[in-house]
């Protein structure tokens, strides 16, 4: 028979267990922990941009080294002015400079020290987009914006170029000056903080004439192609009116009864050095450049009095008759080489569209459609078309020919009139006024008649459209306000804006030529 052994349970505890000393120093660790350090990581760090941020780790360990979890952690800044701390430890930068983050459990503690220094991420330019009249000025800002976008308020000395001198010079502060013959041009303007770099395109805008009765007399104005720099470059008590800009933009010629009866005047682009070409006490009008040294008029003839063709030098030398007869002779175009003149004559039959040599040889009749009126002679710019007017099938449409008057053809072919013909600056499309919705609108067509498309599509009168330079835009006039004013719109016809609002009315928009 077995005898079974009885061993007391502390006995079997401690067997199993493999009791040690109690002091919680020997192999089991069955002492209770001490918290004996606490360490801050990272010691150090640098924020480089404003709201940036960085997580602390603020780590406490026992008497044998080892991490203690869940030990309650309180954490403060001695400069929240520089960087504050949130509970979790994170860090967030304030401001430049310096600050102790301290982190403490109990009586233990510790600190790291936080910089924060801004480092230059981008350059904000402002304006952002320039767009300035020839001759004009602006002043350009920039700032440094570290990668959260903050301002660097030590940044300075920036340096700020100019990526085509001829179109815009800029100083060291910042000043802008637009080209004064850079109209339609642009550049880039560049500002540079150390390695970094901002831009802002400077746009220098193309420029538009017009008249207008806002002074109580016509007068002849000036603006940008916003409708900002308007000036007034005749400012006399007479009426100025049909001006014409030179074909390098330089000078402008117009019609003045300043002195006496309407007479041919010069002014440069800027309104000044104004002076009289005809000085013969009659009626003239119709005034055209037909180069930089010749310009063309519609005056009267001193024996019969009705208007002939003629041309001088804008000193007022040089006077030359081109077409002289027993009827009236107006609205003469030089074709874009100068060679050729188009020109209406009013005979018996009715107005019928001519050429003649630019010497005054050679006067050929282009339309003869006896009663009917053929008018509005417009030069393709190539010169091998010209669209004109005519009322042969019953009211006026626009037609082309060619430019030794074959092949004219009929483009419109509506019920309703259609005038004022004016070619694209690549010859490709044309622009007319239409009354086919009761009232004038201007409309837009390919140069085979196709396409036909209203572009301003408004109860109010809407004519004398002309192309900018480019073509990217169009210059008119309606009166959808209440008074004759200057609008402008792109070449679809979107984005209408008036351009003009002050009170009286405006006639002849007209776009400045580019020289470049």
């Amino acid at each position: 028979m077995k005898t079974r052994a009885f061993i007391p349970l502390s006995v079997a505890i401690c067997l199993l267990g493999a009791c040690g000393d109690d002091d919680g120093t020997g192999p089991g660790g069955g002492g209770q922990q001490v918290a004996t350090s606490l360490e801050i990581a990272p010691g150090t760090a640098t924020l480089t941009a404003l709201a940036a941020t960085l997580e602390l780790a603020a780590v406490v360990r026992d008497q044998n080294g080892s991490e203690m979890q869940g030990q309650a952690v309180t954490w403060s800044s001695q400069s929240e002015a520089v960087a504050t701390v949130a509970a979790n430890g994170q860090v967030t930068a304030v401001a430049e400079g310096t600050a102790l983050v301290i982190a403490s459990s109990g009586t233990l503690a510790d600190t790291a020290a936080i910089t924060v220094e801004q480092a230059p991420a981008t350059i904000e330019v402002l304006p952002a987009e320039l767009r300035l009249g020839q001759g004009d000025t602006a002043r350009l800002s920039a700032q440094v914006l570290d990668a959260n976008g903050h301002p660097l308020s030590s940044a300075s000395a920036f340096v700020w170029e100019s990526g085509d001198q001829s179109v815009a010079t800029i100083d060291t502060e910042g000043h802008v000056t637009a080209g004064s013959d850079a109209r339609g041009r642009s550049t880039a303007l560049t500002v540079a903080f150390g390695t970094v770099e901002g831009m802002v395109d400077l746009v220098v805008m193309d420029r538009l004439l017009f008249v207008s009765d806002r002074t109580g007399n016509n007068e002849v104005y000036v603006m940008n192609a916003d409708g900002s720099g308007k000036r007034n470059l005749t400012q006399n008590a007479g009426s100025d009116t049909l001006p014409a800009w030179s074909p390098n933009g330089e000078r402008i010629a117009f019609i003045s009864d300043r002195e006496t009866l309407t007479e041919v005047f010069v002014m440069d682009a800027d309104g000044s050095n104004t002076a009289g070409v005809t000085t013969n006490g009659l009626r003239e009008e119709h005034v055209a450049w037909r180069n930089a040294t010749r310009i063309l008029y519609a005056g009267t003839n001193a024996v019969n009095f009705d208007h002939d063709l003629f041309s001088i030098r804008p000193d007022g030398s040089g006077y030359n008759e081109l077409v002289v007869e027993p009827h009236n002779q107006l609205h003469p175009r030089p074709s874009p080489d100068g060679r050729l003149i188009a020109y209406e004559s009013h005979g018996p039959t009715g107005p019928e569209i001519f050429v003649v040599e630019a010497g005054g040889t050679n006067p050929t009749q282009l339309t003869s459609n006896s009663g009917d009126r053929n008018t509005s002679a417009r030069w393709s710019p190539d010169g091998s078309t010209i669209a004109f007017t005519s009322t042969r099938d019953g009211d006026f449409e626009i037609y082309v020919m060619n430019a030794d008057g074959t092949n004219q053809t009929n483009l419109t072919n509506a019920s309703q009139s259609d005038t004022e013909p004016a070619w694209s600056p690549d010859g490709t499309r044309l622009l007319f006024v239409a009354q086919r919705d009761g009232q004038k609108e201007i409309y837009m067509m390919n140069a085979d008649g196709s396409g036909q498309t209203n572009l301003t599509r408004n109860p109010a009168d809407d004519h004398s459209p002309a192309w900018s330079p480019d073509g990217s835009m169009i210059a008119f006039v309606s009166d959808r306000d209440g008074n004759r004013q200057v609008y402008v719109m792109m070449a679809d016809g979107s984005a209408q804006t008036a351009l003009t609002e002050q009170t009286g009315s405006v006639a002849s928009p007209l776009w400045q030529p580019r020289s470049n």
